[in-house]
């Protein structure tokens, strides 16, 4: 019987992400899983997750599958939250691509507290780079 991997720390150094609570990351193929534990700074006034923190989680999440073939940026992203997300249960985000092009990657992104399903997320993102590879000048995908 193999042990479940466990997820490993992500993004110390990273002021916003460590603002929104300890997070671990697991990498399964082209998909992306966060494990959260909330800090209380990223609660609102109610003692619920802020959404933008949520949309934040989303976007890093979905920028951390898209970046696979090269870097990326976050063209668009739509967000619904769907229910209240609190602190004292882990948050466990999971992202993976929809339609991965050359110059765009399409991402899909889940937020669950157990089994109860709080929010989801779609985003487009350009890649930086040329069909040789190389960033363009302006970072902008080559027409």
């Amino acid at each position: 019987m193999t042990t479940p991997a466990a997820p490993e720390p992500f993004r110390q150094n990273d002021r916003l992400m460590a603002f929104i609570g300890d997070i671990g990351i697991l990498r399964d193929g082209g998909k992306v899983s966060f494990e959260v534990q909330l800090s209380e700074g990223a609660l609102n006034p109610l003692g619920m997750l802020h959404g933008g923190a949520l949309a934040a989680l989303f976007d890093v999440a979905m920028y951390e599958v898209a970046k696979a073939g090269g870097e990326a940026v976050t063209v668009s992203q739509e967000t619904k939250f769907l229910s209240a997300i609190h602190a004292d249960t882990p948050l466990h985000v999971e992202a993976e691509p929809l339609r991965i092009g050359r110059s765009m990657v399409v991402c899909m992104a889940r937020a669950r507290q157990g089994d109860r399903l709080c929010g989801h997320a779609t985003a487009q993102f350009a890649r930086l780079h040329d069909k040789a590879g190389e960033t363009t000048q302006d970072g902008a995908p080559s027409a």
